[in-house]
């Protein structure tokens, strides 16, 4: 059996061009105003116009849509490192010594590096922008080595703190991915059947809570709905569980398409769906139900057969515990089933009359589920 394997954040996520965007421009315009501070000081001035031209070249590489998100961060950080490395080499022909603004320049390509990298990519770019600095430092006389190892000590206190950050964010999607394994079906995408049972539960739970007035209109306008896709055997049977499947996932799509805001579907098991609906009285509910079935039967899926849903309805007040509720959604289902299939049955009313027309089942639909 192949392991389940988390999927971590860094691993080719989806792109956000206009956040970008954004950033390279403000970054564009800091870069323009420093030039235009140090129209009197050229190498400052060199310097300020590399900026900018690495800001534009960054603007340029945040609209290309095909460029994927990991990416866009290695190329930022790579820009940063060349407009550190352009200063550096500018600062070494002009005689001068390590500025202030320079290693503030190298603590924020640190920053970006520790930020947007994974920690085995960040720690050998800052040690290369410190390495330098320090070899400059070094060779420069007049130069701050305490100003340096101060700014180093940041940096590093920069990636303790990066490093952390990354394991909470990574610990917290992996819970997330974890609990939605745990109460998501991993073939149709919806609740899978122990949240519905917990859901069940807790409606159960809320009536029990309340007095009977105020249960009536409130968690007893509450309805359950099984509902069963007719001949799925004979599906799986001609065409394969595969094509079965493709079948499940066409109908939870249509199902899903239906609910309203609060309503919840899941697969309840194999064939069945449990559809769960807040806030209805009996007529909502059939309605809700019948547009369910009416979604199903008139959205042909190509290659598959004609399908059609039946389901079985019942009130939350209907039943003392869910439980009993769910026997008599499934009692109704049955009945409509023996009916003739394609249709939802929603009242004691209404299995007596479908025994009373089909004594016997009808031919077509002898048999119920797999």
């Amino acid at each position: 059996m192949t392991p389940l394997r988390f999927p971590l954040p860094e691993a080719r996520l989806r792109r956000r061009p206009g956040v970008y965007l954004a950033l390279t421009l403000l970054t564009g315009v800091l870069q323009v105003l420093a030039a235009l501070a140090c129209m009197h000081d050229p190498p400052r001035l060199a310097a300020g116009v590399t900026g900018v031209a690495l800001s534009a070249a960054m603007v340029g590489l945040s609209l290309r849509r095909p460029l994927p998100e990991d990416h866009i961060h290695r190329l930022a950080v790579t820009l940063a490192l060349v407009w550190l490395m352009t200063e550096a080499a500018l600062m070494v022909w002009h005689g001068g010594v390590l500025s202030p603004q320079q290693l503030t320049n190298a603590a924020i390509t640190s920053a970006l590096a520790l930020t947007l990298l994974p920690p085995r990519q960040a720690v050998p770019v800052v040690a290369m922008v410190y390495g330098l600095l320090l070899v400059l430092v070094l060779t420069i006389p007049g130069s701050d080595l305490i100003l340096l190892l101060m700014n180093m000590v940041l940096a590093g206190l920069m990636g303790f703190m990066s490093v952390y950050g990354r394991q909470v964010s990574v610990a917290q999607a992996r819970s997330a991915w974890l609990q939605d394994l745990a109460f998501r079906d991993p073939l149709t995408g919806l609740a899978n059947r122990h949240m519905a049972d917990e859901e069940l539960r807790a409606l159960e739970l809320a009536q029990g809570a309340l007095a009977p007035e105020q249960s009536a209109g409130a968690v007893g306008d509450a309805a359950l709905l099984i509902l069963d896709l007719d001949d799925f055997k004979r599906i799986n049977d001609s065409l394969g569980h595969a094509r079965g499947d493709q079948a499940l996932v066409h109908v939870a799509r249509l199902i899903e398409g239906q609910l309203r805001p609060g309503d919840t579907a899941a697969r309840w098991g194999g064939e069945e769906f449990l559809v769960i609906l807040r806030g209805v009285s009996r007529e909502q509910a059939r309605a809700v139900g019948e547009r369910m079935l009416q979604a199903v039967q008139n959205t042909p899926l190509p290659g598959f057969p004609h399908l059609t849903l039946s389901g079985g309805g019942a009130m939350l007040e209907e039943a003392p515990d869910h439980a009993a509720l769910l026997d008599l959604a499934d009692r109704r289902l049955y009945a409509a089933k023996h009916a003739g299939r394609a249709r939802s049955v929603w009242s004691e009313d209404e299995v007596l009359a479908a025994y009373a027309l089909f004594p016997t089942p009808r031919e077509a639909t002898r048999s119920r589920g797999p």
